[in-house]
């Protein structure tokens, strides 16, 4: 059998540093927060070229406080549209409607099951706030089309790197993004 992610292959050159932390987290006794969890939002934010990282619970939580947020600010209001790949993870819908914002739903490119960047543009409506891309199966589902279109067309965008995302294409860092990101990690097996 060709495993379509070998996530084993993958960890597998961090086996000892993950198992290491693990145990730091298991024998400090603090699984929710903690020293282990600061350090890594100090960490990551300044290898991101962040000010801020935050760790949450899971990429529902995520979501939902950054269009709360959104809403706070005034940059996003109940009733605005968000556009997101059809076939998304229920999360993605759920931050949406959580926030009384209404998905609008774009049908994968066959070809790669991303978002197909050739309908979003006829999705857009003057109630359009934001495009949700969601980057599945270890494939980065933005596109330049996608970011001409955002930054043409819409005032806020986002991006989430769900389970089995690598956050890095080619040896290097993702581009920095100005809006927030959501970065799921989730080790399946330790």
């Amino acid at each position: 059998m060709i495993k379509f992610l070998d996530l084993k292959k993958i960890t597998d050159k961090y086996s000892d540093q993950i198992k290491a932390a693990v145990q730091r987290v298991i024998d400090s006794g603090w699984f929710l927060q903690g020293e282990e969890d600061a350090k890594f939002e100090k960490e990551y934010s300044e290898y991101i070229g962040s000010a801020y990282c935050v760790g949450v619970a899971n990429g529902l939580d995520a979501l939902i406080w950054i269009f709360r947020a959104y809403i706070e600010l005034g940059f996003m209001k109940p009733g605005d549209e968000v556009i997101v790949p059809a076939n998304t993870y229920i999360a993605s819908i759920l931050a949406i409607t959580e926030n009384g914002l209404k998905p609008v739903l774009v049908e994968p490119d066959i070809r790669t099951y991303q978002i197909d960047d050739r309908l979003i543009e006829r999705a857009i409506t003057a109630k359009t706030k934001s495009i949700l891309i969601v980057h599945l199966y270890g494939q980065c589902a933005y596109t330049e089309k996608i970011g001409a279109l955002c930054k043409n067309t819409i005032s806020n965008w986002w991006k989430i790197m769900p389970r089995h995302m690598v956050v890095f294409l080619k040896e290097e860092k993702l581009d920095h993004w100005e809006m927030p990101q959501v970065i799921v990690f989730i080790q399946e097996r330790i």
